[in-house]
């Protein structure tokens, strides 16, 4: 089987991602955090400088995705997303025969591989979802070898192995609480050398969430996630949607409130409206300076009709 990388071999067209490589402002608008007193950014550089791979296990909306952006953003690195689950097709990313202007066919080479030959962060989204269909091109890139095997390449301009760039990285995440996952394989678990647990982080919630009462509240259910009293989870990212579409003139308080609500399940809605009921003056306050409650228009106390004539 011949093994090279394969940059000499393929048209420098053929690997350009820089499509693909995130704008400053997933960067510039990310919050870090510190795990064990290294910024969780740093943590991607230095297992990219060491050629290692990276799995951030966390909660739905707890920045995941975001960490993996800022990171790329910041290095100037594309990065392709790859859906692990068993939609995907893995053509789409690793490539297939084509016709050529000749009339001749060759194998065209997925954004996948150009990020193997010309260096990127390999995203695998929800890995611990990933079919073996995807996963059997993924494990000689995830060990020692750091190569990919090409075999329907066979007979191409394209080798069959590829040694990976020395800025291709691998990088997997997954929500362990998620429908339809499952326990990801010890063996390829294994395969990942930094493990970050990502769960929410109030340190940075603080410095997203304007409302604190909110953050109260989402704690509050939170906690009663962790009893089973409640099976929705309660995401950063749907703390910050819920604020913004609170303080749009278009929609207001009372569509936000809804539609924080609707995202809850039937027979946990009741639970949710009553626990909102509780809450939702003090976060009114903390998010509109004029903010009325129901129960002072109700008695009239900031209506001047019902005042009383000098």
């Amino acid at each position: 089987m011949e093994t090279q990388n394969a940059t000499a071999a393929i048209n420098a067209e053929d690997i350009n991602l820089e499509s693909m490589i995130p704008p400053a402002f997933f960067e510039q608008e990310y919050v870090s955090r510190t795990i064990d007193g290294v910024l969780d950014m740093d943590i991607i550089d230095n297992a990219r400088r060491l050629l290692k791979n990276v799995l951030i296990e966390g909660p739905t909306g707890s920045a995941k995705t975001s960490l993996v952006y800022a990171a790329a953003a910041r290095a100037g690195l594309p990065v392709v997303n790859i859906a692990c689950n068993g939609a995907s097709d893995p053509k789409q990313f690793i490539g297939g025969w084509a016709p050529q202007p000749d009339g001749t066919f060759d194998f065209m080479i997925g954004d996948l591989v150009k990020a193997v030959i010309g260096g990127g962060i390999i995203y695998l989204d929800e890995v611990n979802m990933c079919p073996p269909k995807i996963a059997v091109y993924l494990h000689s890139l995830l060990d020692r070898r750091r190569s990919i095997s090409i075999p329907e390449a066979a007979g191409s301009s394209v080798p069959t192995e590829i040694i990976a760039h020395p800025d291709c990285q691998i990088v997997g995440s997954m929500n362990p609480n998620y429908h339809g996952t499952r326990p990801l394989n010890q063996a390829f678990r294994n395969r990942f050398n930094f493990k970050i647990r990502f769960p929410y982080s109030e340190e940075v919630e603080e410095k997203l969430v304007q409302s604190k009462a909110l953050l109260s509240f989402a704690n509050t259910l939170r906690l009663r996630q962790e009893v089973g009293d409640l099976s929705t989870p309660i995401s950063t990212s749907a703390l910050m949607d819920f604020e913004e579409i609170a303080q749009d003139e278009g929609l207001g308080y009372e569509f936000a409130i809804t539609n924080f609500i609707n995202s809850f399940s039937d027979d946990e809605v009741p639970v949710i409206t009553e626990l909102f009921r509780l809450e939702k003056d003090n976060i009114g306050h903390d998010l509109f300076v004029d903010y009325v409650s129901e129960s002072q228009t109700d008695s009239g106390t900031d209506n001047p009709q019902n005042e009383e004539p000098l």
